[in-house]
């Protein structure tokens, strides 16, 4: 059993919904319809939910089986699987885009999987090197100061990584960045060369 298993994170929906259109605004609009999009580490559907308003096929991928369960029973139509990232069983078919939001920092090879993906466009949130998390993750990796779900997520869990643009792989341009002041992440937008 996954951490996300015992915590599948479907608290505060609409609040999260809210900050995920808000985020993806770029990407996801009136006048963009894809094909084919992959949500990565899906979760408990928000941000999947969100994708399959934009795309004629929606699939969604991730570890807890729990969380996929909750998934499919508020997002009809999407193709779900559970997988996890950092093994995969499958290949996967290419897609216009791969969302890939809040997980590659909790994936031992999280970058080196991405490149396992075919897709015009990825859209990918990591944590960044030398932000207050950083050095909040720091001081409080590993102490059990607080049982909430969202506590164990930042600082208890096995696997976290800091990125910075040199760690983005050789055989991905960067056509997109935006640091985000209310959160510890770096969004990128990327392309293959």
């Amino acid at each position: 059993m996954t951490f996300y298993d015992e915590h599948p994170f479907d608290f505060a929906r609409n609040i999260r919904e809210w900050l995920w259109l808000n985020r993806l605004k770029r990407w996801l609009n009136n006048k963009v319809f894809y094909d084919k999009m992959l949500d990565l580490g899906c979760g408990t559907g928000i941000l999947t939910e969100l994708l399959s308003r934009f795309a004629g096929s929606v699939v969604a991928l991730d570890k807890s089986a729990r969380s996929i369960r909750i998934c499919k029973d508020k997002v009809p139509g999407v193709i779900f699987l559970v997988d996890d990232l950092d093994k995969l069983k499958v290949e996967y078919w290419p897609v216009d885009i791969v969302f890939c939001m809040g997980v590659l920092h909790h994936t031992e090879n999280g970058m080196e999987n991405l490149k396992k993906f075919k897709a015009k466009k990825y859209v990918i949130s990591v944590y960044h090197k030398g932000g207050r998390y950083w050095w909040l993750y720091k001081l409080f990796k590993g102490r059990k100061l607080w049982k909430h779900p969202w506590y164990q997520d930042m600082y208890m869990t096995p696997i976290v990584h800091f990125y910075d643009d040199d760690d983005i792989p050789e055989c991905f341009e960067i056509t997109y960045k935006k640091r985000l002041w209310f959160t510890p992440q770096t969004i990128y937008e990327l392309r293959r060369v």
